[in-house]
């Protein structure tokens, strides 16, 4: 910036005027001369604004005790979630991993421990149940898509095929929802 030196831009006249002299714009007009204060400094010259706060900061270290390369060395050491997951995933051989889904069934409701301890027994069932039901939901809409006369995918018709089983599984529910609330 120029405040060393601010009257670089303007220009003492003979009669003794501080003046910005004219220049000539890029489409070949001229600006006029402007008269300027001692002590003038142009707008595109001027600092900054900077809040108290802005201020303060900037002679506060990123880490009292420790010199900002090291924490910053440390900083770039520490992989974020995403990173060490993605890791994860690479270091795994992709035999176990397809043996580890096909071992559990994906329709069975997956849920830990903490959870299933936070939660009542009818809440639980409330919840299986509306899984079911939109399911089931899922299952009319192809079966209607199949009557149109539109072919299904390989997955649609599996997913067909589990519609009876879901109806069931949805009527014990129910029942033993019943049960809970007579209790």
């Amino acid at each position: 910036m120029s405040s060393e030196n601010p009257q670089q831009y303007s220009v003492v006249k003979e009669n003794g005027e501080r003046v910005v002299p004219a220049t000539r714009r890029p489409d070949g007009t001229w600006r006029k001369e402007r008269r300027v204060k001692d002590g003038y400094t142009p707008q595109d010259e001027q600092p900054l604004f900077q809040t108290k706060a802005i201020m303060a900061r900037q002679g506060v270290p990123l880490c009292p005790g420790l010199d900002d390369a090291e924490v910053v060395a440390r900083m770039k050491a520490v992989k974020k979630p995403k990173e060490q997951k993605l890791a994860q995933l690479k270091e795994k051989p992709a035999s176990v991993s397809k043996t580890s889904e096909k071992s559990i069934p994906k329709d069975l409701p997956q849920a830990t421990s903490q959870e299933t301890a936070e939660e009542d027994p009818q809440a639980m069932l409330e919840k299986d149940m509306r899984k079911l039901k939109k399911k089931i939901r899922e299952c009319d809409l192809l079966v209607d898509k199949h009557k149109n006369g539109d072919p299904l995918t390989t997955q649609e018709e599996e997913k067909l095929s589990k519609l009876t089983l879901w109806n069931e599984e949805l009527h014990c529910l129910e029942a033993g929802l019943s049960g809970l609330n007579l209790k």
